[in-house]
């Protein structure tokens, strides 16, 4: 595959991509951070969520989307489950059926992020698992986000990546708190140092299901290597904020309502 086409699929916080593989199209549904077995955490603050209906509620809206866009496969950005340090009991019951059921209908590419510790004790053999430095398709490198990515990828011209959480804060703003797309066009030396020109970074709202998505106004914000990198190398160019629906919020004079 050559140069992909990219876009995200209202109303769900997912992109299809789609190139062309020597005489056939190809597309994928990519998806990030979904964050399975988070529901335990509201079980903690007296919140109770029913996991099976979570967990099929999951596979059902990505097996729709795979079927409605006549995808060949799902790309999975990582953080796919919840627990940082090891496996919860739900977590390893949940994310196997979940996975199960989709790569009985689907190629399933599985990129681990900083939360998928353990995760291959969890996902089955029909699971493509990929390294934590990423996959690339044609000219687009899919990663988690939490690591930089390997100078032997810099031939790519575009990287598309979870792990942020992108929120969009303004006070007594209609959609302050909602989650957003972030588009950039940065300097590609800041990210790959030996290259010239220009990236395109398209950093992915999370999926999350079972939680509401998470207002970060008090709390720590989450860390991206590539992101801290480009911010203090001001290598940013252009910026673009949407919001799930599409309507645009911000763009590079406006990044102090961003949260990345």
């Amino acid at each position: 595959m050559s140069i992909l086409s990219v876009g995200p699929l209202y109303p769900e916080p997912v992109l299809l991509v789609e190139g062309k593989s020597k005489t056939e199209d190809k597309k994928f549904i990519v998806a990030a951070d979904l964050h399975i077995g988070s529901e335990t955490y509201g079980v903690k603050n007296e919140v109770n969520f029913n996991p099976e209906i979570l967990s099929q509620n999951i596979n059902d809206r990505l097996l729709r989307l795979v079927k409605s866009s006549n995808a060949d496969g799902i790309i999975l950005l990582g953080d796919l489950k919840s627990n940082i340090s090891g496996i919860t009991r739900l977590e390893r019951h949940s994310i196997s059926m979940v996975l199960s059921s989709l790569s009985r209908n689907t190629e399933v590419y599985l990129i681990p992020g900083n939360h998928d510790s353990f995760i291959k004790y969890i996902a089955s053999d029909t699971v493509n698992l990929i390294s934590p430095s990423g996959m690339v398709v044609g000219d687009t490198l899919f990663l988690h986000g939490h690591t930089m990515p390997s100078t032997l990828r810099s031939s790519v011209s575009r990287i598309i990546m979870g792990h942020v959480h992108p929120v969009f804060l303004k006070p007594n703003n209609i959609v302050s708190g909602q989650r957003i797309w972030v588009y950039l066009k940065v300097s590609k030396q800041a990210v790959f140092p030996a290259s010239d020109g220009l990236l395109q970074i398209v950093i992915m709202p999370s999926f999350y299901i079972g939680t509401p998505p998470i207002h970060r106004h008090n709390q720590r914000r989450v860390v991206s290597p590539i992101v801290d990198r480009i911010v203090k190398d001001r290598a940013i160019k252009e910026m673009l904020c949407l919001t799930l629906d599409g309507s645009i919020v911000a763009d590079l004079s406006s990044e102090d309502d961003i949260t990345l």
